[in-house]
């Protein structure tokens, strides 16, 4: 058992699917935008400088320092973090089958009923003003995975059951109903068509992209792409095809020496003056000041 701590890619336009944890706990840290992904495995997030606008389920929280919020498995999630303070977080994840004991009984292990999504735990933001013994317990996680001391990984163990124990007596576990398992096969297919969707956009942000033609490449109609891209994301897909084409730009500005004429029309613009409007609304700066603002720090 060991701790990772890793970055995360900050191109919001890739999926990221993760269906197993080969570590026993994992924690991202990351202090750009957090991209789309989803887990078969619970996640904890928490929040050490500035603020995250976190997206989940169609629902969008808003974190500041030391909150932190816990998304069950199977959520899909992305985030952006302040343009105005500089911010931390973690992504904490955990691989719960080894949180079930081999000689646990299935009825009363709780993590084993979350694991098999019997329970999950009622999505909220966790402050020090509603939670702040759970919120102890998150920290708790941390330092111990951090400091890796000798016995560090059941201290890990004993927070986790500590916070599912929490929870279940605060009323923030609840049973998951049955017509969730068929919901939850509908979920996978238009999650595996978000991906394509996504893998589409990323090999072809550079082109004239009509959503009928990416909707007939993917073998499904405009309005069931609409509706799928509408649900992930929370917006339609020309407005993720425009977003994914201005984070490109916001990473070819600060990695190459391209002109922003250049990187207009590689990033599938056509129109400078046009790009220059978009990016500004997008990243409240103009392509150039931003560069000097990137290339300074």
């Amino acid at each position: 058992m060991s701790l990772t701590v890793k970055k995360l890619p900050t191109n919001l336009h890739t999926m990221h699917y993760e269906s197993e944890n080969d570590e026993f706990l994992s924690v991202y840290r990351q202090n750009n935008d957090m991209y789309v992904n989803v887990h078969d495995t619970m996640e904890i997030v928490y929040v050490h400088e500035g603020e995250l606008r976190l997206y989940a389920d169609d629902i969008t929280y808003l974190l500041h320092k030391g909150e932190a919020i816990i998304l069950n498995s199977g959520t899909v999630h992305f985030g952006f973090v302040s343009a105005e303070n500089a911010t931390v977080f973690d992504a904490i994840l955990v691989d719960w089958q080894k949180l079930c004991l081999t000689v646990d009984d299935p009825e009363t292990n709780i993590f084993r009923k979350l694991m098999e999504r019997k329970l999950r735990f009622v999505t909220g933001i966790l402050c020090e003003s509603n939670a702040e013994d759970l919120l102890s317990e998150i920290r708790r996680i941390l330092t111990a995975g951090d400091e890796r001391g000798e016995g560090w990984e059941l201290t890990v163990i004993s927070a986790y059951y500590t916070i599912a124990s929490l929870c279940r007596k605060n009323g923030m576990l609840e049973s998951v109903p049955l017509y969730r398992e068929e919901k939850n096969e509908l979920w996978k297919k238009d999650i595996e068509l978000f991906i394509a969707f996504t893998k589409y956009v990323d090999c072809h942000y550079m082109d004239a992209l009509a959503v009928s033609d990416i909707a007939g490449q993917l073998h499904i109609s405009e309005s069931k792409l609409y509706k799928v891209c509408r649900w992930v994301v929370g917006c339609p897909p020309v407005e993720y095809i425009a977003r994914c084409r201005l984070r490109m730009a916001a990473q070819y500005l600060k990695s190459t020496e391209l002109s922003v004429t250049e990187i207009c029309y590689a990033c599938g613009f056509r129109n400078l003056s046009y790009f220059i409007a978009q990016f500004k609304a997008y990243y409240q700066e103009t392509p150039h000041r931003f560069r000097q603002s990137n290339t300074e720090k």
